[in-house]
Protein backbone atom coordinates (compact mmCIF):
# COMPACT_ATOMS: atom_id res chain seq x y z
CA UNK A 1 0.00 0.00 0.00
CA UNK A 2 1.58 3.25 -1.13
CA UNK A 3 0.33 6.41 0.57
CA UNK A 4 0.29 9.96 -0.66
CA UNK A 5 1.14 12.43 2.15
CA UNK A 6 -0.51 15.83 2.55
CA UNK A 7 -0.36 18.56 5.20
CA UNK A 8 -3.75 19.91 6.37
CA UNK A 9 -5.39 21.58 9.37
CA UNK A 10 -7.86 19.65 11.52
CA UNK A 11 -11.33 21.22 11.30
CA UNK A 12 -13.31 22.36 14.33
CA UNK A 13 -15.42 19.20 13.99
CA UNK A 14 -12.37 16.93 14.26
CA UNK A 15 -12.12 16.05 10.59
CA UNK A 16 -9.41 16.45 7.98
CA UNK A 17 -10.28 17.61 4.46
CA UNK A 18 -8.27 16.92 1.34
CA UNK A 19 -9.86 18.06 -1.89
CA UNK A 20 -13.53 17.07 -1.89
CA UNK A 21 -13.00 14.24 0.63
CA UNK A 22 -13.18 14.18 4.44
CA UNK A 23 -11.69 11.79 6.99
CA UNK A 24 -12.83 11.39 10.59
CA UNK A 25 -16.11 10.27 12.13
CA UNK A 26 -17.73 9.91 15.54
CA UNK A 27 -15.39 7.11 16.58
CA UNK A 28 -12.28 9.26 16.17
CA UNK A 29 -13.71 12.71 16.87
CA UNK A 30 -12.66 12.86 20.53
CA UNK A 31 -9.02 12.14 19.67
CA UNK A 32 -8.96 14.55 16.73
CA UNK A 33 -10.65 17.46 18.54
CA UNK A 34 -7.50 17.87 20.64
CA UNK A 35 -5.78 18.96 17.42
CA UNK A 36 -8.53 21.24 16.01
CA UNK A 37 -6.96 24.11 14.10
CA UNK A 38 -3.50 22.48 14.15
CA UNK A 39 -1.52 21.10 11.25
CA UNK A 40 -1.37 17.35 10.74
CA UNK A 41 0.00 15.18 7.98
CA UNK A 42 -2.35 12.59 6.50
CA UNK A 43 -1.42 9.63 4.37
CA UNK A 44 -4.10 8.58 1.90
CA UNK A 45 -4.34 6.05 -0.87
CA UNK A 46 -4.40 8.09 -4.09
CA UNK A 47 -6.57 5.59 -5.94
CA UNK A 48 -9.06 4.93 -3.14
CA UNK A 49 -10.40 8.03 -1.33
CA UNK A 50 -12.76 5.89 0.80
CA UNK A 51 -9.86 4.01 2.43
CA UNK A 52 -8.84 5.02 5.97
CA UNK A 53 -6.09 7.62 6.28
CA UNK A 54 -3.03 7.58 8.54
CA UNK A 55 -2.59 10.75 10.63
CA UNK A 56 0.61 12.21 12.10
CA UNK A 57 0.92 15.25 14.36
CA UNK A 58 3.31 17.69 12.68
CA UNK A 59 5.91 20.00 14.22
CA UNK A 60 7.08 22.67 11.76
CA UNK A 61 10.18 23.77 13.62
CA UNK A 62 11.62 20.27 14.07
CA UNK A 63 10.13 18.95 10.82
CA UNK A 64 9.05 15.80 12.67
CA UNK A 65 5.82 14.18 13.67
CA UNK A 66 4.32 11.40 15.73
CA UNK A 67 1.58 8.94 14.87
CA UNK A 68 -1.88 10.04 16.07
CA UNK A 69 -4.18 7.54 14.37
CA UNK A 70 -3.28 4.61 12.22
CA UNK A 71 -6.75 4.42 10.66
CA UNK A 72 -8.85 7.55 10.34
CA UNK A 73 -12.05 6.43 8.57
CA UNK A 74 -13.23 8.22 5.48
CA UNK A 75 -16.55 10.05 5.53
CA UNK A 76 -18.72 8.40 2.93
CA UNK A 77 -20.76 10.84 0.88
CA UNK A 78 -24.52 10.52 1.12
CA UNK A 79 -26.71 10.95 -1.89
CA UNK A 80 -30.28 12.20 -1.82
CA UNK A 81 -32.90 9.41 -1.98
CA UNK A 82 -30.22 6.71 -2.01
CA UNK A 83 -31.31 3.64 0.03
CA UNK A 84 -27.74 2.81 1.09
CA UNK A 85 -27.21 6.38 2.33
CA UNK A 86 -30.45 6.24 4.30
CA UNK A 87 -29.40 2.96 5.96
CA UNK A 88 -25.99 4.43 6.86
CA UNK A 89 -27.71 7.49 8.34
CA UNK A 90 -30.06 5.32 10.42
CA UNK A 91 -27.15 3.22 11.68
CA UNK A 92 -25.18 6.35 12.60
CA UNK A 93 -28.20 7.79 14.39
CA UNK A 94 -28.61 4.56 16.41
CA UNK A 95 -24.90 4.53 17.24
CA UNK A 96 -25.01 8.17 18.37
CA UNK A 97 -28.09 7.51 20.53
CA UNK A 98 -26.42 4.49 22.14
CA UNK A 99 -23.27 6.52 22.83
CA UNK A 100 -25.31 9.35 24.36
CA UNK A 101 -27.25 6.87 26.51
CA UNK A 102 -23.99 5.40 27.80
CA UNK A 103 -22.91 8.88 28.98
CA UNK A 104 -26.12 9.57 30.96
CA UNK A 105 -25.77 9.60 34.74
CA UNK A 106 -28.89 7.83 36.07
CA UNK A 107 -28.98 9.53 39.48
CA UNK A 108 -27.80 12.99 38.51
CA UNK A 109 -29.41 14.83 41.45
CA UNK A 110 -27.81 12.46 43.96
CA UNK A 111 -24.43 12.75 42.27
CA UNK A 112 -24.62 16.59 42.21
CA UNK A 113 -25.58 16.71 45.91
CA UNK A 114 -22.67 14.43 46.82
CA UNK A 115 -20.20 16.49 44.76
CA UNK A 116 -21.53 19.71 46.31
CA UNK A 117 -21.09 18.30 49.82
CA UNK A 118 -17.57 17.10 48.99
CA UNK A 119 -16.53 20.51 47.61
CA UNK A 120 -17.99 22.36 50.59
CA UNK A 121 -16.12 20.06 52.98
CA UNK A 122 -12.86 20.59 51.09
CA UNK A 123 -13.37 24.35 51.39
CA UNK A 124 -14.02 24.01 55.12
CA UNK A 125 -17.60 25.29 54.85
CA UNK A 126 -20.54 23.68 56.64
CA UNK A 127 -22.70 21.35 54.57
CA UNK A 128 -26.38 22.38 54.81
CA UNK A 129 -28.86 19.77 56.01
CA UNK A 130 -31.37 20.51 53.30
CA UNK A 131 -30.63 20.60 49.56
CA UNK A 132 -30.24 23.85 47.67
CA UNK A 133 -33.56 25.36 46.59
CA UNK A 134 -34.63 24.63 43.05
CA UNK A 135 -35.47 27.43 40.67
CA UNK A 136 -39.18 27.60 39.94
CA UNK A 137 -41.14 29.56 37.41
CA UNK A 138 -44.63 30.96 37.88
CA UNK A 139 -46.88 29.38 35.26
CA UNK A 140 -50.41 30.72 35.47
CA UNK A 141 -51.50 30.52 31.87
CA UNK A 142 -52.66 34.14 32.14
CA UNK A 143 -51.42 37.00 29.99
CA UNK A 144 -49.18 38.44 32.70
CA UNK A 145 -45.82 37.51 34.11
CA UNK A 146 -44.06 38.12 37.38
CA UNK A 147 -42.47 41.57 37.63
CA UNK A 148 -38.74 42.02 37.85
CA UNK A 149 -37.23 42.68 41.25
CA UNK A 150 -37.15 46.37 42.05
CA UNK A 151 -34.20 46.12 44.38
CA UNK A 152 -30.83 46.91 42.86
CA UNK A 153 -27.57 46.51 44.76
CA UNK A 154 -26.40 49.67 46.48
CA UNK A 155 -22.81 49.31 45.27
CA UNK A 156 -22.29 48.47 41.62
CA UNK A 157 -18.96 48.39 39.91
CA UNK A 158 -18.33 50.77 37.04
CA UNK A 159 -18.69 48.00 34.45
CA UNK A 160 -21.96 46.81 36.04
CA UNK A 161 -23.33 50.40 35.93
CA UNK A 162 -22.27 50.67 32.29
CA UNK A 163 -23.98 47.42 31.31
CA UNK A 164 -27.10 48.34 33.30
CA UNK A 165 -27.23 51.68 31.49
CA UNK A 166 -26.88 49.94 28.11
CA UNK A 167 -29.63 47.48 29.02
CA UNK A 168 -31.98 50.31 30.07
CA UNK A 169 -31.30 52.16 26.83
CA UNK A 170 -31.91 49.01 24.80
CA UNK A 171 -35.24 48.26 26.47
CA UNK A 172 -36.33 51.92 26.31
CA UNK A 173 -35.61 52.08 22.57
CA UNK A 174 -37.44 48.82 21.92
CA UNK A 175 -34.32 47.18 20.55
CA UNK A 176 -34.00 43.45 20.55
CA UNK A 177 -30.23 43.03 20.39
Amino acid sequence: MRLSWHRHKVTSSGQVKHGPHFWGDGTTQRAMLHYAGQWVVIGIEPDNPTAPAMVYEWNDTAQTGRLLLEKLPAVIEARHADPASKLRAKDEKRRAAATAQAEVIPELDTWVAAERARILQEMGLPVPDRPAPKVTKLTTGLPFSAAEARHKPAKMSQSERYFAMLEEERTASGGNR
